[in-house]
């Protein structure tokens, strides 16, 4: 049996990170760098300050557009040719829309589920081949996309996000059913709200942040460190035997 502590290392994998330039991505990426981890850093907004931030860890930058299928296919090849492979994937990137359902139209419906499903798709398809080339049992290769807790429980002003995080949910599902004798795993983690640049505008409403926190059993939002925490877990040896998972980092509002 390994010491305890190296079931949560990550020493010598090797991962990618979309969505690092800031925020959650950021803290995902630091942190897998603590643990170990090699890491190359994806995002369409600049990157020096992120890979900075991350240190001799952070092996490249990467440029992408979860919308165009050759950016996606790009990026992941080149991250793979820079780390040397490719172990451990993690789908952060995504944009949010804050509107009621009546007043969201085709493209703005069609820029969020494309951004946030189909991207999501659209990079786990360029990485499968470089995963399942990286298979060992016990040690990986895992990915983690990030949902949202809205995936699950109906909250206004959001349906386009809301309904693509649940089909990240779905897609989770069933690319950990499809991809598991590859060895590879799959699995999700939903935040609440995190306290970042893409959580502003709902956090400049007291109102909604009041019912939010109502609605919360711990009373508080999340910070993209305790997010950062359950996505280095699930890509951790100490998850070896979980794949297909929802991991709800939401103080609680799932329960309801």
């Amino acid at each position: 049996m390994p010491e305890a502590t190296a079931l949560f290392r990550l020493d010598g994998q090797r991962a990618l990170v979309t969505g690092a330039a800031r925020g959650i991505g950021l803290e995902i990426a630091r942190l897998l760098g603590e643990l170990g981890a090699r890491v190359a850093l994806a995002d369409r907004l600049p990157l020096e300050a992120a890979r900075a931030s991350v240190g001799a860890a952070a092996v490249s930058t990467h440029d992408i557009d979860l919308r165009d299928t050759a950016s996606c296919e790009a990026a992941v090849g080149a991250a793979g040719a820079a780390l040397g492979g490719l172990d451990l994937l993690v789908n952060n990137a995504g944009i949010i829309d804050h509107r009621p359902a009546h007043e969201i139209d085709d493209d703005t419906w069609s820029r969020i589920i494309d951004t946030n499903l189909t991207g999501t798709f659209r990079i786990c398809r360029a990485a499968h081949g470089a995963l399942a080339a990286a298979g060992t049992a016990g040690r990986g290769p895992a990915v983690v996309n990030l949902s949202s807790g809205v995936s699950k429980y109906a909250t206004p002003n959001n349906a386009h996000y809301s309904v693509s995080k649940a089909g990240i949910n779905h897609l989770t599902r069933l690319l950990a059913l499809e991809w598991a004798g590859a060895d590879v795993r799959v699995n999700a983690v939903a935040p609440t709200v995190v306290p970042t640049d893409m959580s502003a505008g709902f956090r400049a409403d007291p109102a909604s942040v009041a019912v939010k926190l109502a609605q919360t059993p711990l009373g508080r939002f999340a910070s993209a460190t305790e997010i950062a925490a359950a996505v280095a877990f699930l890509l951790a040896p100490a998850a070896a035997m979980i794949t297909g998972q929802v991991l709800f980092v939401d103080g609680g509002c799932s329960i309801k």
